[in-house]
């Protein structure tokens, strides 16, 4: 009984652990692999300006040296688009290590990142308005990826 037990916990953790490779993929007509986009938030109310933003990482899976595409919006308290807002963006793997934007008349902050880091292993992106921060895994692939 013990040992039943030890191989579905086994079993468990090895699902956990390959989950995230497989499930960032989809497949298309041809049996390339496309990538999904991440999104996260929205967050808020920052402070002081209580500013609310959200942020989306495309794609979220690329083989190391590749560039992700960020966007960010951010709205103000009553849900409106907030220009002239600083974004941060940042990454241990990235390059470079930190940059900012100032957000548009539409409320976004665009920027384009290139994600460094060794094969199967995740780094992560994140951005920072006022005192409040996002932050997206991307997954860095040992083999190639084709565009959908």
């Amino acid at each position: 009984m013990k040992t039943m037990d030890t191989i579905r916990r086994l079993a468990l953790a090895a699902l956990l652990l390959a989950a995230p490779a497989f499930l960032t993929y989809c497949g298309n007509a041809d049996g390339g692999q496309q990538v999904s986009t991440d999104h996260v938030g929205p967050v808020g109310p920052t402070t002081p300006n209580g500013y609310y933003f959200e942020m989306t990482v495309s794609p979220q899976t690329i083989t190391s040296g590749s560039n992700v595409s960020i966007t960010v919006q951010v709205y103000d308290e009553q849900g409106n688009a907030a220009a002239d807002v600083l974004v941060v963006f940042a990454g241990a793997s990235n390059d470079p290590k930190e940059s900012s934007v100032v957000t548009g008349v539409n409320g976004q902050g665009y920027f384009i990142l290139q994600v460094k880091g060794p094969p199967s292993s995740y780094t992560y992106v994140t951005c920072t308005v006022e005192d409040k921060q996002l932050t997206v895994p991307v997954y860095i692939t040992p083999g190639t990826i084709s565009a959908a």
